[in-house]
């Protein structure tokens, strides 16, 4: 169940646009941290990269 909704009642590529994975093990590559979380959205600029790094700080 997901938000109530049997996962069986939602089709396989409805579910996947609506969920992710968020993997245990961290990899970091050998670049800067920029360019680390740059990955997953390569046009980003450095401010919204930056932006989204201040918002995945932990309190």
């Amino acid at each position: 169940m997901i938000g109530g909704a049997k996962i069986t009642n939602i089709e396989a590529g409805e579910l996947m646009k609506n969920i992710s994975v968020v993997f245990q093990n961290v990899y970091l590559f050998e670049d800067t941290i920029l360019n680390n979380i740059r990955l997953a959205k390569p046009n980003a600029g450095d401010e919204e990269v930056i932006s989204a790094a201040k918002k995945s700080k932990l309190p």
